[in-house]
């Protein structure tokens, strides 16, 4: 995209939002997330609604930060996840308009490094296409790192070395993040340029948003960032803020008004846009069937079939964060919407739901199942008698020998407490008879208890992955 057509969209303002706010929409939108956020214990949610002629209102409601009981507003930032999909996705159709690439060349034609698990299928090989509609048969995982312990970033050297291909290439769906890194290597290659850069200058300032911060934040963005929380029981819980090392795959920050401004860009099909009318179609074909679920996917994003009719849709979330955006062709309005919650099936359920709620208001003839879903916190069970007797033994100091550490279990009434060696308490949440869950920190940490002499606990961890033993303590006397 050339210098003059940046200008040319700068200056028109083409996506900048439309003079005035719809009251009577505003009021709707009140009436359903406020207890929306009051039922689910969800800390804040922001949305903005959107059409082909520009935003037609963007707010927020609830706190961005609890401890500081912060508001969330329109300018609030939250980890988009995998919505940056897209965003990759048109990066590489730019390409193919560019005649760079066709969707349907060997990936390994155009690799700057050499994969060779790519060609594990040479009469059948991986097409670029394939990265992007989760048909490329290469099996993982997301590959996530604490902000604060830079030691735990995976390099793409360990990354490529970890591509498994389980299917013959197009036959298979099988959602795939680092596809989404070996894509954005391609585009890097031809542009000559960071694929940040690239973003930057071809999707992003084009579309009104000015931020280079969306993949790395800048210091200027921080005090408006929601915090992440985990939500259990109806309750938030602070955790820790998660980085994405496949990062063309997810893990951008934007406000939710930055989205729909970008998808407005991609998806509006007119003169100064990020594709031409052909690439936008070729974007958003359904190419693969998702298992079990009424829709598909093109590339970089959904599809859902409803009564309806069917709709562009994406999902994405990071610990402590979930997003979502709906977007009907037909009528060219759409809405995005971002909290600051982990992405569990209850939250994910629920923020569906919510979605859907909301984008009825604008597009009044969306008909969709879950139209009287019931918003119902997951509750503790209250104990069993087999579970009365073993909390008591759950009691007493445990000792690791791999850690060298003391650590202790109270009861408080009937609720335990973990203090973990330097001292800091959380509350353990019982999940069954043998499985404890610590409400605070991270959702996907388990404990297993086991009533034995002596009596022993072991540190779990599920994060999409087979469940692998962390720490294991004994009880001590």
């Amino acid at each position: 995209m050339n210098r003059l057509f940046l200008s040319a969209v700068v200056a028109l303002g083409l996506f900048q939002p439309t003079v005035g706010l719809s009251n009577s929409l505003e009021a709707k939108v009140s009436d359903v997330v406020t207890p929306f956020l009051k039922e689910t214990g969800i800390p804040s949610v922001s949305y903005t609604f959107f059409d082909n002629k520009g935003i037609i209102i963007s707010n927020a409601h609830g706190r961005s930060d609890l401890k500081s009981n912060k508001l969330a507003d329109k300018n609030t930032f939250y980890n988009v996840g995998s919505n940056f999909k897209i965003f990759t996705a048109v990066a590489v159709m730019q390409m193919v308009e560019q005649g760079h690439v066709k969707l349907d060349d060997p990936v390994i034609d155009h690799l700057p490094s050499t994969i060779p698990e790519l060609n594990k299928y040479p009469d059948n090989p991986i097409k670029i296409k394939h990265l992007l509609n989760h048909l490329s048969g290469i099996t993982t995982g997301a590959w996530l790192s604490k902000a604060w312990r830079p030691q735990d970033y995976y390099t793409k050297e360990k990354l490529y070395n970890s591509i498994l291909v389980t299917e013959t290439p197009g036959t298979v769906y099988q959602y795939c993040n680092i596809c989404y890194s070996i894509a954005a290597d391609i585009v890097e290659f031809y542009a000559k340029q960071a694929f940040e850069d690239f973003i930057f200058e071809n999707i992003l300032r084009p579309a009104g948003i000015e931020h280079r911060g969306f993949l790395y934040p800048k210091p200027y963005m921080y005090s408006d960032m929601a915090f992440p929380y985990n939500v259990r029981f109806g309750q938030a819980y602070i955790t820790d803020f998660y980085i994405s090392t496949t990062k063309p795959a997810g893990g951008a920050w934007f406000r939710s008004e930055d989205l729909a401004n970008a998808l407005r860009f991609i998806f509006s099909k007119r003169k100064l846009s990020a594709l031409t009318p052909k690439s936008v179609d070729v974007l958003t074909t359904e190419y693969s069937k998702i298992e079990n679920y009424d829709g598909g996917y093109g590339l970089g994003v959904g599809i859902e079939h409803y009564p309806s009719g069917t709709y562009l849709f994406h999902q994405g979330s990071l610990p402590g964060y979930i997003s979502q955006f709906i977007f009907d062709t037909s009528s060219g309005k759409g809405l995005v919407i971002s909290a600051n919650a982990t992405a569990n099936q209850e939250t994910a359920d629920q923020t569906v739901w919510l979605r859907n709620q909301l984008f009825s208001m604008v597009v009044p003839e969306f008909e969709f199942p879950d139209k009287n879903y019931e918003i119902k916190p997951e509750k503790r069970s209250p104990l069993s008698e087999v579970e009365q007797e073993i909390l008591p033994s759950a009691e007493g100091k445990y000792f690791s020998s791999e850690l060298n550490v003391f650590m202790e279990i109270q009861k408080v009434g009937d609720q335990l407490v973990f203090k973990n060696p330097v001292g800091q308490s959380f509350n353990l949440a019982r999940l069954s008879e043998e499985f404890f869950i610590l409400t605070t920190e991270n959702e996907s940490l388990k404990i297993t208890f086991k009533n034995e002499k002596p009596a022993s606990l072991t540190f779990l961890s599920s994060s999409g992955n087979p469940m692998v033993s962390l720490n294991f303590f004994e009880s001590v006397q």
